[in-house]
């Protein structure tokens, strides 16, 4: 199965006394903007959760290093979670969404 859009998302929750509040960024690549070797610059609102360069790419799949240590392998149609952290009573959550051409 090929894909067609490697979408980052960034969730945050925010936790104060009796109040919950989430929201969720979501910064989309094309295969054509993106080159094996590119750190990938996604909306991340709290700065604190890892970067992810394109360590290799087919029609396939893409394969992401997480940081400096991690690497993801997401195939067309994968959803994965790459990361969290929290600061400031905000805790944060990285996934990534290969989504496939539907033929």
């Amino acid at each position: 199965m090929e894909w067609k859009q490697l979408k980052i998302w960034v969730y945050s929750e925010a936790v104060d006394p009796g109040i919950l509040h989430r929201d969720s960024f979501l910064t989309t690549f094309e295969p054509q903007q993106i080159q094996v070797g590119q750190r990938l610059q996604y909306h991340d609102p709290g700065r604190v959760l890892a970067s992810l360069t394109v360590v290799a790419m087919d029609e396939k799949g893409v394969t992401l290093q997480v940081g400096k240590t991690k690497e993801v392998r997401l195939l067309a149609g994968e959803c994965k979670d790459l990361d969290e952290s929290g600061r400031d009573y905000t805790n944060f959550y990285l996934q990534a969404v290969l989504e496939p051409i539907e033929e």
